[in-house]
């Protein structure tokens, strides 16, 4: 099965088998859990949610926050499978994609898609 839209996240809270409560950019939200089979090992508070980039997408943020903010302890994983492309815009004295003004980032791992990431403000997009 192929799922379109699939975008990085940290994963919170199981609910259910199939649903789990997980923060995409700063917002929490309930997802689909496309593999039920080991979850319990795997989706643990803080681990790695890989973004595989299909289709054309955009993300902008406000002042002082990055576009796709990847915080301390975070790992941003956009797959070798990304076959699409993502245009970052971070805010007034933010990255593009890591951290906003005054802050630290995670890791970052970009192996496929095409990414333009903007900083502002004297800030260096990663």
């Amino acid at each position: 099965m192929k799922y379109q839209n699939v975008r990085d996240g940290i994963f919170i809270n199981r609910l259910n088998r199939f649903i789990a409560e997980v923060e995409i950019e700063g917002i929490r939200e309930n997802v689909h859990v496309k593999n039920t089979g080991r979850c319990r090992e795997l989706l643990i508070p803080g681990a790695t949610v890989n973004l595989t980039l299909l289709g054309s997408n955009a993300l902008k943020s406000g002042r002082f926050r990055a576009g796709l903010e990847v915080p301390t302890g975070a790992n941003l994983v956009i797959t070798s499978d990304s076959t699409g492309s993502l245009e970052v815009i971070g805010g007034r004295y933010a990255a593009g994609i890591g951290s906003g003004a005054n802050s630290n980032y995670g890791n970052i791992t970009i192996n496929g898609g095409i990414i333009m990431a903007v900083g502002d403000g004297g800030t260096a997009s990663k």
